[in-house]
């Protein structure tokens, strides 16, 4: 029984440590984000990573100016769970592929698809955002680069 409660904390640790370190606010670098172009002019991401679960409320001032603040929070089993963002039904889903956070974006059914997936450079001063479009086909996927926040006094 010891031999598998030390196994079983072994293989726990081993999965955690492959999970990114995402926790904090993120800034979108508009210099280092071609992607961004006139689409977007501030973007902020604030994560937050439980166990099992992830929260990010994403606070966006669009090239045209408008601001958008969308709150997701969901669990991290690729299970989709419900958000109202722009007053429009959306289904996101989170799930771990490695040292990436990957999620999934619905809309409209399956009619406006996204994928993004989030990950942090090897010293977690900045993350980048691939934003892959599968449906409607056609679009090219688009790259954003995010510089962590320090907290003041840190």
């Amino acid at each position: 029984m010891r031999k598998l409660l030390c196994f079983g904390v072994l293989l726990f640790a081993a999965w955690a440590a492959d999970r990114p370190d995402l926790t904090g606010t993120w800034v979108l670098d508009v210099s280092h984000s071609p992607s961004a172009g006139s689409k977007v002019k501030a973007e902020t991401l604030a994560i937050s990573q439980k166990t099992d679960a992830v929260e990010i409320t994403e606070d966006t001032t669009e090239g045209n100016g408008k601001s958008v603040k969308v709150d997701i929070a969901c669990n991290t089993e690729a299970q989709g769970c419900k958000i109202k963002e722009n007053g429009q039904a959306t289904e996101v889903s989170f799930w771990y592929n490695g040292p990436i956070l990957v999620m999934m974006e619905q809309r409209h059914g399956n009619d406006f698809v996204t994928q993004k997936k989030l990950k942090p450079s090897d010293d977690g001063k900045t993350m980048s955002m691939e934003v892959v479009y599968i449906a409607p086909p056609g679009h090219k996927p688009e790259s954003y680069t995010f510089t962590r926040q320090l907290l003041a006094g840190h």
